[in-house]
């Protein structure tokens, strides 16, 4: 479920960088965030993660520093669906473990830990820059920005109103539980 939440936080981010947000931004902030706390919910990915010790912090640069080196084309097909490059590391379970493992192994002997991060981050930014290369030599770049895709606040709206009902029929649940053992 929680790859199904990254794809989901996808949708979100083409949605706000394609009605003018900037990767910078603290929504996009967020965003990549959420995105990767959904990815690291799936226990091959977070695994690989705690594994070798890459922080949070790491893969959302590894994220922010893609989508500006992407720039103008961040976006590929996937399948039917858009989805920006950096997602799709983040999506695929198998995909993001093997990479950390070649990643990881470009900084092995590199003792600075500052050093060692910019290493990884380089050495990611320009997989998943060649990533879009392959696509794009297989025709599967997508339109930039993609001003089709609703926006943002409709996304959340859809989501927000079905997550309310949600929190509220778990509140009520509970409540009726505690009552019931009352």
């Amino acid at each position: 479920m929680s790859l199904v939440g990254a794809a989901r936080v996808d949708k979100k981010l083409i949605a706000h960088l394609s009605h003018g947000g900037d990767v910078g931004d603290s929504v996009s902030s967020i965003l990549i965030t959420q995105l990767i706390r959904e990815s690291l919910e799936n226990a091959k990915i977070g695994a690989a993660v705690r594994h070798h010790g890459i922080s949070n912090d790491l893969l959302a640069s590894i994220y922010r520093s893609s989508i500006e080196e992407l720039l103008p084309e961040p976006m590929i097909r996937h399948g039917i669906a858009p989805i920006l490059v950096p997602s799709l590391i983040f999506i695929d379970e198998n995909f993001l473990p093997r990479l950390i493992d070649h990643w990881v192994s470009t900084a092995q002997f590199t003792q600075d830990v500052v050093l060692r991060s910019k290493i990884i981050e380089d050495t990611a930014v320009e997989f998943i820059v060649g990533l879009r290369d392959t696509a794009d030599s297989q025709g599967k770049v997508m339109p930039w920005p993609m001003v089709e895709s609703p926006t943002l606040e409709k996304l959340e709206g859809r989501g927000g109103c079905f997550g309310l009902i949600l929190m509220l029929a778990s509140l009520t649940l509970g409540t009726v539980a505690a009552l019931k053992y009352a």
